[in-house]
């Protein structure tokens, strides 16, 4: 069970400060500088690092903003008393709340600058008003579900695509209709529920083994980093054969 605290956590507050900057910075390089950082003529290492498709930075901002704002929502359950019903239920409310409104904002970004996070952001705020009270096992079991209906779509789609079967129509163009913004919620465009959701999940579990005011220890750096470097090289390893075998 996570610490009780009434107090705010300076260091989550940084690092939700940094995310958010990287957040801001990364869009706005994808955006003022279409050409150069998707597809850039004499590709240098910062254009590397920073490309919005295959740069090592990229999601990474915006994966831990979402995984910081899952370590919220358990620290704010773990202020309640296990048999306080009222207020698990008016945290709920609040989660609700607060997920609708983010989801109705980032709606009407969507129209102007697809793809911002706030759209998708509440939606896992809404799933969190489900699943804030539910065991561990339960929130991981959703967590790797989520991972693997993603996994699957994906070596899907790209199956298709070596048959000549093109689904672009799971990346509607827009928003206009509710099948369109159940499509970019859940399977499409950049933040979707499968398999970010994931992200905002693992932040709960993990904020639920925190002890005292210490939240990152050096064991959890170290397994970080080595998930970072062995999730690089499976793909780097996979990928190709994948599309070997296909081709062959």
């Amino acid at each position: 069970m996570a610490v009780a605290t009434t107090e705010r956590l300076r260091s989550l507050d940084v690092v939700r400060g940094i995310a958010l900057i990287g957040v801001i910075a990364l869009n706005y390089h994808a955006v003022l500088n279409e050409q150069d950082a998707f597809s850039p003529i004499d590709a240098t290492f910062f254009s590397r690092l920073f490309n919005p498709v295959s740069g090592v930075l990229t999601t990474r901002f915006a994966a831990t903003f979402v995984f910081v704002a899952g370590i919220g929502v358990t620290l704010m359950s773990s202020r309640l008393k296990p048999a306080d019903v009222d207020g698990v239920h008016r945290l709920r409310l609040t989660l609700l709340r607060r997920g609708a409104f983010l989801l109705l904002i980032g709606y009407g970004l969507e129209w102007m600058w697809p793809g911002t996070i706030l759209f998708y952001y509440g939606a896992y705020f809404i799933i969190a008003s489900v699943l804030v009270n539910s065991s561990t096992r339960i929130v991981i079991t959703t967590a790797i579900a989520s991972i693997a209906v993603a996994a699957g779509l994906h070596l899907w789609r790209v199956s298709e695509r070596f048959d000549d079967n093109y689904t672009a129509w799971l990346d509607p163009a827009s928003v206009d209709s509710p099948r369109n913004v159940a499509l970019r919620l859940f399977v499409g465009y950049t933040h979707p529920i499968f398999p970010w959701l994931a992200f905002f999940l693992a932040g709960m579990v993990v904020a639920r083994g925190f002890s005292g005011r210490r939240m990152i220890t050096g064991q959890h750096a170290a397994v970080a980093g080595i998930l970072v470097v062995g999730a690089h090289l499976l793909r780097d390893l996979v990928r190709p054969s994948l599309i070997t075998d296909r081709a062959a």
